[in-house]
């Protein structure tokens, strides 16, 4: 019985020092640069990754404008209702209305958003006034249409001015951040939703309802353009334009679920089964695409996280790693948490 014992404690020890071995491990792919036991160490090394305050609160009474020191450097006051004007050009118009209507909101804390509508004709539609946005020094940087919602560029650099209300349909404008309208050459019809590209300057754009997939530039050319009920007979799951190889990646479900790679010209490279991913970049070398991918635990929790490398011209397997948390990932280095320990890694 007691050699039976040691025998199961030295396969437990060898089964954690592999587990082990496996997550600190350097190839040509990644080069463990450190390992941390406590998110502390981690910021200790890596202070730009502490969380910062928001650089804009909005109170009951006013909005707050913060710097990097954390000094008030801007105030606005909060008014959420206040009298329409007699010199109001719609004053009088709507039976009922009397006031003008105030929504605040903060965009991915970079920009203050602030809606005036007169109130509601029914219960589900406003009576739309205007839209303007503030960035986070509480300057006015430009009117956008009453109806639209907003959203940042991967560098915050842009932000698009965009309709995603019922019936759907009208022109993404997009903006820089001193609000110089850059482009207003695109289109969003009804059903579809949009993104910035990784590298930001382009727009990705997907209509689930007809299963289409589409990459414009700026300017309205369009780049690549796919019909993926068609061509695939899948649901997606997302899609990533790859800049450096001109191609796209596209994720689908469900089983099996399955990752394909495409020229500009929808040509396909190559089809593979693989696990849903949810980010993907293509290091300096080119030659390999990195993929973080997410898989199924059981029939309905999707948990298993991992980090893989494929060939990009094949989509052949050429590492995989799982980890817990995604502590950081750039271009040139990521780091990871597993089994309560944080591991550094420099992209080769």
């Amino acid at each position: 019985m007691k050699q039976k014992l040691i025998v199961f404690f030295l396969a437990m020890v060898s089964a954690f020092f592999a587990m082990s071995q496996d997550t600190a491990v350097t190839n040509e792919y990644f080069r463990l640069l450190r390992t941390y036991n406590t998110i502390d160490e981690v910021y200790q090394a890596h202070p730009e990754l502490i969380p910062a305050p928001p650089k804009i609160v909005i109170n009951d009474e006013e909005v707050l404008f913060y710097n990097d020191n954390r000094e008030v450097i801007s105030r606005m006051p909060v008014k959420r209702e206040v009298e329409i004007p007699k010199d109001d050009p719609n004053y009088g118009k709507f039976s009922g209305q009397i006031k003008i209507h105030r929504n605040y909101k903060v965009i991915d804390g970079a920009l203050l958003m602030i809606w005036e509508s007169y109130g509601f004709w029914d219960e589900g539609h406003v009576i739309a006034k205007s839209a303007k946005v503030f960035n986070d020094q509480g300057e006015f940087v430009t009117h956008i249409k009453s109806t639209h919602g907003i959203k940042l560029s991967s560098d915050s650099k842009y932000f698009a001015s965009f309709y995603s209300g019922e019936g759907g349909g009208d022109t993404i404008f997009i903006f820089n951040f001193s609000g110089d309208l850059v482009s207003d050459k695109c289109f969003l019809s009804k059903n579809s939703t949009f993104e910035f590209s990784d590298n930001a300057n382009l727009l990705q754009i997907w209509n689930g309802y007809v299963g289409t997939i589409e990459v414009y530039n700026f300017y309205g050319k369009s780049i690549f353009e796919l019909n993926y009920h068609k061509r695939l007979n899948k649901s997606l799951f997302n899609f990533y334009y790859l800049s450096d190889i001109n191609g796209v990646l596209v994720s689908t479900y469900p089983d099996p679920e399955k990752v394909f790679l495409f020229t500009e010209d929808s040509n396909l490279i190559w089809a593979k089964e693989m696990k849903r991913t949810f980010m993907c970049k293509v290091p300096q070398k080119k030659d390999v695409i990195i993929l973080l991918t997410i898989g199924k635990l059981n029939e309905n929790q999707y948990q298993q996280k991992s980090i893989e490398v494929i060939k990009a011209s094949d989509g052949s397997n050429l590492f995989d790693m799982n980890y817990d948390e995604m502590m950081f990932f750039e271009d040139n280095s990521f780091i990871i948490k597993r089994m309560e320990e944080y591991y550094e890694y420099k992209i080769n």
